[in-house]
């Protein structure tokens, strides 16, 4: 009765994670091949339309996609492994099962202490990936009159509004701005060392309509740091990216348990195995 009970929830467990990893292994598959559909499809998501000009998506969506797809792989094989080990019930089937699955846990349980010690291994990709886009869709807001005036473009309007409402400047911080040239597209003054938007307003976390909403625009544009937001817009929205890290870790965490508690059913499927065969021969 033990062994019955050991082999369906083997076989259950296995069933279900090669479903997932067939759906993992597609989706790789379609995002590797035509990555622009995965992208239209994000866009459904409220707030990824601006999240899209932040960071560069579709380096990401193909990192993304290999990852899916290597992992979606290994999964079936395993899972194809761990079936065929529940319904045959033969011990060198179970063995290699558990091999795999060693294996596997190993991993896991590496990357979970990597990223906890090396957390800056993700920052660091993160805030290159803002940089790249910074460079590429960056356009300073016009200044006429008293007026400010959006960009013309949505990456333009994306940088603009995510450093008027996090108080924050570039990527990394402020210097980010010294290092690519964009003064040429700002008529205000082509010898600011920062962007409007990265001035200090009188009510911060706002987008400005007007230059007498900012603290002394005149100073903060060729001054910098005075008046300006030294924050880099990663730290802004790493809470962000710290939850999704967390999610991760968490989904992780639950992945392995769900591992040991397979591998201690199939080790006691192989104990009733050897039991029952050393039984027969007495």
């Amino acid at each position: 009765m033990a062994g019955c009970m050991a082999k369906i929830i083997i076989f259950v467990v296995n069933f279900i994670f090669l479903l997932c990893g067939i759906a993992i292994m597609v989706f790789g598959i379609v995002t590797l091949s035509s990555p622009t559909t995965v992208i239209d499809a994000l866009s459904y998501i409220p707030g990824y339309e601006n999240f899209n000009y932040i960071i560069d998506v579709p380096e990401a969506v193909l990192s993304g996609g290999i990852v899916m797809t290597v992992l979606g792989s290994v999964l079936v094989v395993i899972c194809v492994f761990g079936i065929a080990a529940s319904c045959s019930s033969k011990n060198c089937l179970l063995g290699t099962y558990i091999g795999m699955i060693l294996v596997v846990l190993y991993f896991e349980i590496g990357v979970i202490i990597y990223f906890s010690i090396d957390s800056q291994f993700v920052e660091s990709k993160i805030q290159g990936l803002m940089y790249t886009s910074l460079v590429q869709n960056f356009l300073p807001v016009q200044i006429i009159g008293n007026s400010i005036v959006n960009g013309s473009t949505d990456g333009a309007v994306a940088w603009e509004s995510m450093q008027f409402k996090y108080a924050c400047c570039g990527a990394h911080g402020y210097e980010d701005y010294a290092t690519f040239p964009w003064q040429a597209n700002f008529t205000y003054n082509h010898n600011a060392t920062v962007p409007p938007s990265c001035c200090q307003q009188i009510s911060q976390y706002n987008i400005p309509t007007q230059t007498t909403e900012i603290i002394d625009l005149n100073v903060c544009l060729v001054n910098a740091p005075n008046y300006v937001n030294t924050k880099g817009c990663y730290t802004a929205l790493s809470q962000i990216f710290f939850i999704y890290g967390y999610v991760k870790m968490i989904s992780l965490s639950g992945l392995i348990a769900i591992e040991v508690f397979v591998l201690m059913f199939s080790c006691r499927l192989i104990h009733l195995n050897e039991r029952e065969s050393t039984g027969s021969y007495m």
